[in-house]
């Protein structure tokens, strides 16, 4: 169970820093004690094995207190985003059915006014630290636990299932309908990709893990848990949002970390601001990036500023984790087009169907869909005697050494007089234009919109000559779009729907 990780780390290396932020750090010892006293309180309170505790908090070492915290009941948590505001997280906690919401002692008032009654809200004594004193009040609001102990007077686990296949965490994505959809995950499923990927980096204690991703992005499993599985010590990064390269580069020089994993748009602010103002980013061993393509120059000049350093890229979506793994070699470097995703993971096979699209099986899957607080499998259906699986609506094809290469998503496509246009062909193409960094392409009221991410200045006419001489006539943009950046959103992916809304108001009156 995920909860062993943490009780495997106390017994074997309990005076190690467990997670360290700023000049904050807890111990493995005290890291397990916290939680066990959070896995107490739950439990006096009520809070039965398996039930939900929705988790509205900041990076802050009480968010990671309490994961654990709640693992080590027996519980699920369910990260939901600091950002959200309070009505989704309010929709989040009904839909998973959450028996308790655990937030910030000044978000309590405004969030418990919206939560359906059955949720009760646990509000931290303080915000700076994990505090020893806290207040009880009235209500539904119940306190934040202080203290800690020694991690031999654990949490008893006489009540607690051993089963695998019990729901360890469920994550909220944003929803192709825009409805968040709860995808539920089994400890069975989180464990076949922590035991790998720890293995694969070849985690030590001494390893210092970068936390870059928010806890209710699935990349955050991989530092939360493989840290703890190797004994390693968690730096999250407490930043809000997309920082500047200098803030990433800093954080990395200063807390000397060895492991960083993100979106690739993190790194690219890294290495532009590496060649203007280098820090000392030797410490790092190992990196790994994920969650949408990493442009191949981008790659080039990642390896550049990173010569020693192994480069991953992983793929896979929220419902599989990560089923392909890839690591980046000079060969690939110095072809042309995108870089392979790589071959699927021991614990995952991947068929593809006639059209291309990936159908992904093995112990990684998520049980189903979190819907009115029952897990709802439906989506996960066996084909001509095959296991359980998930249509990923990502479309992939196989190179003759077995890896993978990713040509975007189903969604991402759409058809304009007749003919199948795929947007990531024209973005893939775009992209190696010299001075563009990022390409997104929209269909808005039957005109190609292409946004460009260039501090290059305008790219317009470049781009639509190399188009031109690239791509069949049906798919030249209508209009060309130079923005300094593409927006993202709280996870740092390309904000396709913000484009579009774009789009859609500039068009609505023409």
């Amino acid at each position: 169970m995920l909860r062993d990780y943490l009780t495997g780390a106390a017994r074997m290396f309990p005076d190690r820093p467990a997670v360290k932020i700023r000049s904050k750090v807890l111990s493995y010892r005290e890291l397990a004690g916290h939680a066990q006293a959070v896995a107490r309180m739950l439990r006096n309170q009520g809070v039965s094995s398996g039930a939900r505790v929705a988790l509205w908090l900041p990076k802050e070492l009480e968010l990671y207190v309490a994961i654990h915290g709640v693992l080590t009941a027996g519980c699920v948590y369910v990260p939901i985003d600091l950002s959200a505001p309070p009505k989704r997280v309010a929709w989040i906690a009904e839909d998973a059915a959450a028996e308790v919401l655990v937030c910030r002692k000044s978000d309590a008032a405004e969030i418990a006014a919206v939560l359906p009654p059955a949720v009760r809200v646990l509000v931290l004594a303080g915000e700076t630290g994990v505090e020893t004193a806290f207040r009880l009040a009235p209500g539904k609001v119940i306190a934040w636990p202080g203290g800690g102990g020694d991690e031999a007077a654990c949490f008893s686990e006489a009540d607690l299932s051993r089963d695998p296949e019990q729901l360890a965490y469920v994550l909220y994505t944003s929803g192709s309908t825009g409805t968040p959809k709860g995808v539920a995950i089994s400890h069975r499923a989180a464990m076949a990709f922590v035991d790998w990927s720890a293995s694969l980096c070849a985690l030590q204690p001494e390893d210092r893990v970068a936390n870059h991703a928010s806890a209710s992005f699935d990349l955050s499993i991989f530092d939360i848990f493989a840290a703890a599985k190797a004994g390693a010590c968690l730096c999250p990064v407490s930043i809000v949002g997309l920082a500047s390269g200098y803030v990433y580069a800093r954080f990395i020089q200063d807390e000397a970390i060895t492991v960083w994993y993100s979106v690739p748009t993190a790194l690219s602010r890294i290495v532009q601001q590496q060649q203007t103002r280098p820090l000392n980013l030797g410490s790092l061993r190992v990196v790994i990036f994920a969650g949408e393509p990493y442009p191949k120059v981008g790659v080039r000049l990642l390896r550049a500023v990173l010569p020693h350093t192994l480069l991953y890229n992983w793929y896979g979506p929220t419902e599989t984790n990560v089923c392909t793994s890839h690591r980046v070699e000079e060969a690939d470097l110095a072809e042309d087009g995108s870089l392979p995703v790589g071959k699927a993971c021991p614990y995952a096979s991947i068929d593809l169907l006639p059209d291309g699209e990936a159908v992904v099986r093995g112990a990684s899957l998520l049980s189903g869909y979190m819907r009115d607080g029952k897990v709802d499998a439906s989506i996960l259906r066996g084909e001509d005697g095959e296991g359980p699986g998930y249509r990923t609506g990502d479309f992939l094809s196989l190179r003759e050494d077995g890896s993978f290469l990713y040509h975007g998503r189903r969604d991402a496509q759409f058809k304009r007089h007749g003919y199948r246009i795929e947007a990531g062909e024209i973005e893939e193409l775009t992209r190696a234009v010299p001075g563009v960094q990022d390409a997104a392409v929209i269909l808005a009221r039957d005109r190609i919109i292409l946004y460009l991410g260039s501090q290059a200045g305008d790219r317009d006419e470049a781009v639509q000559t190399w188009l031109a001489a690239h791509v069949a006539h049906y798919m030249i943009p209508d209009e060309v779009v130079t923005l300094r950046e593409l927006p993202r959103n709280d996870r740092g992916k390309l904000d396709r729907k913000l484009l579009l809304a774009m789009s859609e108001e500039k068009y609505a009156y023409a």
